[in-house]
């Protein structure tokens, strides 16, 4: 690893610090308490070790993967971090998932119990285009990682020969 890639990785992880310094203040340095967001008529209670995740994770990403892309996957040390990058963003992808397949399959409201004695699913809102448009980014996101891992495996490396 160079200077310039010490560098570009220290100044990421501060980049994203300060933001989300500014978006959720002091607080986030304390990863036991939570942040309370309030959309609509509803308070979501997140905890700040998730929300610096879903934040930070993200931006990590997006910025590797624009240096991967100009460096044309040429420097093993970014190709490295967007990998473990890429391996995290999934596995955030993956819990989002299953929290919106839960939302998804609730019981019905109108009656207790549903006539079909088990679980309705929920048609004509927007939590079954949110549900599919995860899931395609994930997939997306696997496919990136593959082609991430294969380019960075052909990079040649000069390797001295040993005589003995």
């Amino acid at each position: 690893m160079s200077k310039t890639e010490a560098y570009w990785l220290f100044g990421s992880i501060s980049a994203i610090l300060i933001l989300l310094y500014f978006i959720i203040g002091i607080e986030f340095w304390r990863l036991s308490e939570t942040t309370d967001i309030n959309i609509g008529d509803t308070y979501f209670v997140i905890s700040n070790t998730y929300l610096v995740s879903i934040i930070g994770v993200p931006i990590l990403f997006a910025i590797y993967a624009i240096r991967a892309v100009v460096q044309k996957f040429k420097k093993r040390f970014n190709n490295l971090i967007l990998i473990i990058a890429n391996c995290a963003l999934i596995y955030i992808l993956t819990r989002t998932l299953s929290h919106v397949g839960l939302i998804l399959k609730t019981q019905s409201s109108a009656e207790y119990p549903p006539p079909s004695g088990g679980t309705s699913l929920i048609e004509g809102n927007s939590w079954n285009d949110v549900y599919w448009g995860l899931l395609i980014t994930q997939i997306l996101l696997l496919i990136t990682l593959v082609i991430t891992a294969f380019l960075t495996g052909r990079i040649n490396t000069t390797r001295i020969k040993v005589h003995y």
